[in-house]
């Protein structure tokens, strides 16, 4: 009963798809970074009415789909109305699909349909970041590599995955999404995309570090972006990507942060946000 009661609200917020809004922010990433907490925070805010779910995924693995498809994720019109009444603030909605801000097609799809949209870019340590994909992998039994030979094999399998997605927008690449453990970090290469089809002001850099250790001073700043009212936050129990697996040992993360130090140098420059992860 309950899969047919889910299945008719599906049905019934694709037919009202007209009367739906677009999102006003997209979290566009970066996976194992924290966007869950951030973004389940972002929703105690009386200006936000959230998506239906938090990864819809549009932009990237279900574009075909259709516009309709995508609507039917957020608020009516109405819905939204009756909140800029009932909170007497400015209403805005929005969704967070991590994957966004390595998929090579996402940024033009989402410039092309939303090009006033507000990009939100949470980034954390990029060595912390692939150990915590990597073991996220090994816990849904898509990784059984040790993870050093993992990160060593992934620059050739990537380039191939990598080339069939460029070559074919329809194309959805498993080991493109799952396995990109090193690469993901590199954040400035994959900004550089979207810097291309957005402004700066457009796109809110935030440190997932900065995040955990000052979140009132990072939603500040963040509820400033979005043009909605300062609230102070409202902190839940979660942590970031709780940890279950034995910490990373000394020599590998050395190795890794050599390997990122001037990836990071290349993000200090082009975002102007002094980093401290090495």
């Amino acid at each position: 009963m309950s899969e047919i009661i889910h299945q008719l609200s599906k049905a019934t917020r694709f037919i009202s798809s007209p009367m739906r809004v677009l999102p006003n922010f997209i979290i566009i990433g970066a996976q194992r970074s924290g966007t869950t907490y951030l973004y389940n925070l972002l929703k105690f805010h009386p200006s936000v009415l959230p998506a239906f779910r938090k990864e819809v995924h549009f932009f990237d693995k279900n574009y075909h789909r259709g516009l309709a498809w995508y609507k039917a994720h957020f608020p009516t019109i109405i819905e939204k109305i009756i909140n800029n009444s009932t909170n007497s603030c400015r209403t805005i909605t929005g969704e967070a699909s991590p994957y966004y801000l390595f998929h090579p097609h996402a940024p033009e799809r989402i410039r092309d349909l939303l090009p006033e949209v507000k990009l939100i870019a949470l980034l954390r340590n990029p060595t912390d970041r692939a150990f915590s994909h990597y073991h996220f992998a090994v816990e849904k039994q898509a990784e059984s590599r040790p993870f050093l030979q993992a990160i060593k094999e992934e620059k050739e399998m990537l380039k191939k995955e990598t080339d069939k997605v460029m070559n074919d927008p329809h194309h959805l690449s498993f080991l493109h999404q799952m396995h990109s453990y090193l690469t993901r970090g590199l954040y400035a290469e994959q900004l550089r995309a979207w810097y291309r089809l957005f402004t700066k002001q457009k796109i809110h850099i935030i440190l997932s570090e900065d995040l955990f250790e000052d979140p009132q001073s990072v939603f500040n700043n963040l509820y400033k972006f979005l043009s909605i009212s300062q609230i102070d936050v409202t902190l839940s129990q979660e942590k970031i990507n709780k940890v279950n697996y034995d910490k990373m040992d000394a020599v590998t993360r050395k190795l890794l942060t050599k390997f990122y130090r001037p990836f990071n140098r290349d993000l200090e420059k082009l975002t102007g946000i002094s980093i401290s992860w090495d």
